[in-house]
Parts: structure tokens; C-alpha cells; sequence
């Protein structure tokens, strides 16, 4: 007999999407968001670059990539694009920079909540507990999200920074 796999038995299945493609499609129209903080930590990044080239490739990234540009540049694994560690940022490295970022940003999230619901609909769950209830509606009453669970789930499977905005997700 042949039988088709399980959805579930399918790892690709799982795979979160990468939500952002519009967000920097808005941004290279020059739609976008820009906050007063990032502002100001941009002023600073840029005013302590290692080098004039590097403070105008990232005053050029910012104002075309707005707030999520400025999150970005906050975690520690970017520090080398802007950082002087005595031998000054590597050259190739600057270069990649708007790439990587490209890569990394998964998306904003106005609380915690949107990222938890995101995180649900991206790993199809809420259909797996749709198809599970199918039949068993008792189990409704008992089947419930740990959302603070899931909300750590997705905090090890993201970098997450938290702003006034909100939260400004990158991946790991």
C-alpha cells in the first residue's frame, strides 16, 4: 500500500516563513519607521564609527531601512561591521552588512502577543489543534496555548529587541 506522509512527519512543513519581504519592500520605497531613539543611537553609532566610510554606510542603511536597521545594529553579533577593535571593521564585512540584515530581520511586532500569535501561524499549530478538536470538541476546554512558552520558545529561536515601539525580531 502506498500512503502520503503525515503533514506532520514533514520537517519543511515546520519551517517559520520569513515575514519581512514587505516590510523592506515599504522601506525601499521610503516608507520606513523611524523613531526618536533610533535616531539618536544612529547619531551615536555613526559619530563613534572607526572610520568616516563606515558612518556614512550606516547613515545610508538607516535612512533606507529605518528603526529595524538601528535594532539590528544592537546585537552583539554586528558589532564587528562598526566596531573599531583596534584593527579597524573589516572591509568585506561592511559590505555584507545590508545583506546580513536583509537576512537576519524576520519582522516587528507591536508586544509580545503579536509575536506569539506570529509564532503560532507560522508553525501551523493552531490548524494541527484545529484538526486534533475535529471531532473532540470536549477537548477545547483543556486544549490551551502555554503562550508564556511560547513566547520563550520563540526568544530562543530569535534575537529579540525590545523597544518602545516593540519588539523588533531578528533571526538567530
Amino acid at each position: 500500500m502506498n500512503h502520503e506522509p503525515h503533514p506532520s512527519n514533514n520537517p519543511d512543513r515546520y519551517q517559520p516563513r520569513h515575514r519581512v519581504d514587505h516590510e523592506l519592500e515599504a522601506a525601499e520605497m521610503g516608507q520606513a519607521p523611524y523613531d526618536a531613539d533610533s535616531d539618536n543611537y544612529i547619531r551615536h553609532v555613526v559619530e563613534h564609527a572607526p572610520t568616516a566610510e563606515v558612518g556614512a554606510l550606516i547613515a545610508r542603511l538607516y535612512r533606507r531601512h529605518g528603526s529595524p536597521f538601528a535594532a539590528y545594529l544592537t546585537l552583539d553579533s554586528v558589532n564587528a561591521y562598526f566596531r573599531d577593535n583596534g584593527d579597524g571593521p573589516m572591509a568585506d564585512q561592511t559590505n555584507q552588512l545590508e545583506t546580513d540584515f536583509k537576512d537576519a530581520y524576520y519582522g516587528h511586532f507591536p508586544d509580545r502577543e503579536a509575536l506569539v500569535d506570529d509564532t503560532i501561524a507560522s508553525f501551523d499549530w493552531g490548524s494541527e489543534a484545529d484538526r486534533l478538536l475535529d471531532g473532540h470538541v470536549q477537548l477545547s476546554q483543556f486544549l490551551v496555548f502555554d503562550r508564556s512558552a511560547i513566547y520563550e520558545f520563540a526568544s530562543d529561536h530569535y534575537e529579540v529587541i525590545h523597544t518602545d515601539e516593540g519588539l523588533y525580531v531578528f533571526w538567530r
